[in-house]
């Protein structure tokens, strides 16, 4: 008979072994069927793919990168503090409260996305203050790296502001990355990025997520007409995005 312990142990393995070939290719799995089991679910529930859908996920996000970051300092220990389980678990938490919003919604005329987003924003708050700031010469570095990007891309009007913000998110993630190994002594834990640092060094994470985002979000809009599938793509990239470049910035100030 399998082994149930032996198989969580194994299935959340990056928190004692890192990340590896193996356990990356499983989690990139399960997250395309998350993804797609979600957006079924959104679509059931008729909620749409918009943007105050993705307002709603911004604090979480960010509170998620702050529990991870915790993570990192010793302060949280625990299998659903680390990729994967931290996935689920603000998953859960956001999902839950997503529900009761609706609930609110359909009974009191409230529109769902204020109680998602006040929660969310409290959440956040305190987590982000349990976090001991001190390396703030790094978030001057992130600043002044990342001004280029957020200009360029909000001044490019012939590009759907959709495609411009998840951009900024992506390459907010590459630009703290970059910031952190360049500059403070940090290990990039992914295995394919980590090959391609290694090789190429840590500028040119910058690059390549460059292409990268603006290579899939032209495949999206020319090869895709599901304009609420295109959309919530999107947003599922951008929360990516958003997860990792919060808790490389946070785990960076506080110098964990």
């Amino acid at each position: 008979m399998v082994d149930i312990t032996d198989s969580l142990k194994w299935f959340f393995s990056a928190k004692e072994t890192g990340y590896t070939f193996e356990n990356t290719f499983l989690y990139s799995i399960i997250l395309i069927i998350a993804a797609y089991l979600v957006f079924e679910v959104l679509k059931r529930l008729k909620v749409k793919i918009d943007k105050r859908l993705a307002l709603s996920a911004a604090p979480f996000v960010i509170w998620g990168g702050a529990l991870r970051s915790l993570q990192d300092a010793g302060t949280l220990n625990s299998y659903w503090f680390f990729t994967p389980g931290i996935y689920f678990f603000v998953f859960f938490v956001i999902f839950s409260t997503l529900l009761i919003s609706l609930i609110l919604q359909k009974k009191f005329k409230i529109p769902y996305y204020k109680p998602v987003i006040a929660i969310g924003s409290f959440l956040s708050v305190i987590t982000i203050a349990e976090i001991g700031f001190k390396n703030w010469y790094g978030l001057l570095l992130v600043s002044v790296f990342m001004a280029p990007f957020v200009i360029g891309f909000l001044l490019f009007r012939r590009w759907k502001l959709e495609n411009r913000l998840v951009s900024i998110t992506q390459m907010f993630d590459a630009v703290t990355t970059f910031v952190a190994l360049q500059f403070f002594g940090y290990a990039e834990q992914h295995v394919l990025p980590n090959i391609f640092i290694g090789t190429f060094g840590p500028a040119s994470f910058i690059p390549l997520k460059l292409v990268g985002v603006v290579l899939i979000l032209y495949m999206i809009d020319r090869y895709s007409n599901e304009k609420e599938f295109n959309n919530y793509i999107k947003l599922v990239i951008a929360i990516l995005g958003g997860a990792t470049g919060s808790r490389d910035l946070f785990s960076m100030l506080s110098l964990v």
